[in-house]
This record gives C-alpha cells, sequence and structure tokens, in this order.
C-alpha cells in the first residue's frame, strides 16, 4: 500500500504515463513508481531529465542537445547548467545512474544493434566529442518502455 491506503501501480502501470507531461515544467521530477524499472531513485531522476531535455531540443527542430556533465573551464559553459549541479548529484551518483540507463557510443557503435536490444541501458545514447561535450542525439525511451 502506498501513503495514501492507495495500492502502488504496477511497473506496466507506471510505464504507460504520460511521461512528457511530467516533464513540462522546469521542476526535477520524481517518480518512485519507476525505480523498480530503472534501478535506483538517481537513474530515475536523471532519466526524465534527459527525457525533458531531449523533448525541449526536439521541440525546437534539434536532433541532440548537449549538456556538461559537471562544471569545468570549457568556453560554452555557464555556471550552474551542468549535469551534476542541475541535479545535486555526487561525481559518483550521476555515473552510476548514467550506467543504469545510458550507453556511450563511438563511431565504431552498432547504434541500430543497440537500440533493438531493449535494455534498459539503451534509454539514453550519449557520446563526448574531442572538445569535452557530452551530447545526447536520442533517446530509446519509448521503444524500451
Amino acid at each position: 500500500m502506498s501513503d495514501n491506503g492507495s495500492a502502488p501501480l504496477s511497473v506496466p502501470q507506471v510505464l504507460t504515463l504520460d511521461l512528457l507531461a511530467l516533464i513540462s515544467d522546469e521542476s526535477i521530477q520524481y517518480l518512485p513508481k519507476l525505480n523498480p524499472f530503472t534501478g535506483s531513485k538517481e537513474a530515475t531522476i536523471l532519466l526524465l531529465r534527459v527525457l525533458k531535455w531531449w523533448t525541449w531540443a526536439k521541440a525546437r527542430g534539434q536532433t541532440r542537445f548537449w549538456k556538461f556533465v559537471a562544471p569545468c573551464d570549457h568556453p560554452n559553459y555557464k555556471r550552474g547548467d551542468s549535469w551534476r549541479e542541475e541535479l545535486g548529484f555526487t561525481r559518483h551518483e550521476f555515473e552510476t545512474a548514467l550506467g543504469k540507463i545510458g550507453t556511450r557510443i563511438t563511431q565504431a557503435t552498432d547504434k541500430d544493434a543497440v537500440l533493438a536490444s531493449c535494455e534498459l541501458n539503451a534509454c539514453v545514447l550519449y557520446y563526448t566529442s574531442a572538445k569535452r561535450v557530452t551530447y545526447t542525439p536520442s533517446t530509446n525511451l519509448l521503444s524500451v518502455l
């Protein structure tokens, strides 16, 4: 039972929720009911935030978005705009969460094979450029769910 006396939703019921509606505002969303799927509260938070940014980019006709993992000296970095600052995660929390839901890709990565795997870590594909900028070109969330 949940705190309000109702039975908790099963994972399939949770996954049918309108995730886009959950990420429509600036607050950081957290759905504890996704934890059995993602494996941790940090992975749930990161997954919803990646989906928010990816949706934002897609609405602007972009096929990817970029974000710094942590504060740095890069000329495009703006204070407070890294993943770790935005989410309040330690390095370990961020890396562990990303490892649960993401796959780092390279030019040699067979992206179609990763996406076709329907594994949880295929939800978020990402790569880091030579200039140390981390890009998220797409999300496979809907096909994994």
